[in-house]
Order: structure tokens, then sequence, then C-alpha cells
């Protein structure tokens, strides 16, 4: 994910990368697009997990989580469903740019 999250793929210019994919200006801007937005969804997705996580120190933190699970954890699954929809979209349209 690494070279996903880079701009450029991780190469100087969007000029170097063009070069280095062998292709023209106006598809390696195309691939940053793509690539950008698909950074941006799994940015996004990485956001959404971290807010939605519960975090416990030891045994006794751990009962009263598991108490409060239990009667208030309204998480909106369908959100996180959502992003990784987009993400999947996008890191698809990416791997078609760059296959053809």
């Amino acid at each position: 994910p690494g070279v996903l999250m880079s701009q450029f793929f991780g190469l100087d210019s969007l000029k170097a990368m063009g070069q280095t994919l062998q292709v023209d200006d106006k598809k390696a801007a195309a691939m940053e697009k793509a690539r950008k937005e698909a950074s941006l969804a799994i940015l996004e997705l990485s956001d959404f997990v971290f807010t939605n996580r519960v975090v416990f120190f030891n045994e006794e933190d751990k009962k009263s989580v598991a108490q409060l699970a239990d009667s208030n954890l309204d998480v909106d699954i369908n959100e996180a469903k959502e992003i990784v929809d987009r993400a999947k979209a996008q890191v698809a349209k990416l791997t078609t740019l760059l296959s053809s």
C-alpha cells in the first residue's frame, strides 16, 4: 500500500511517472487521479476503523467494555461497507488504467 499512498507512485513527478510507465501525460494524470482517490478512500476507512475501536488495558476494563458493548454498540457498518466499495472501485479503475 505504500506505493498506492505515495504521490506519483513514489516517483518525483507526473512526468517521471509517465516516463516510467511509458504512458502519455493525459493517461499519467488519469492514473494519478485514480491513485489519489483510492488512497483517500483507504485513509477514510482507516479513520473509520480507528474512530470505532475500543481499547482496554486490563481484565476489569475488558469486562466494562463488554458490558457497554452489549447495551450500546452503535456502529454503522454500512458506512464502512460503502467506504470499502468506493476504495475497491478506485483500485479497480487504477488497475484498468495500469493494464491498458
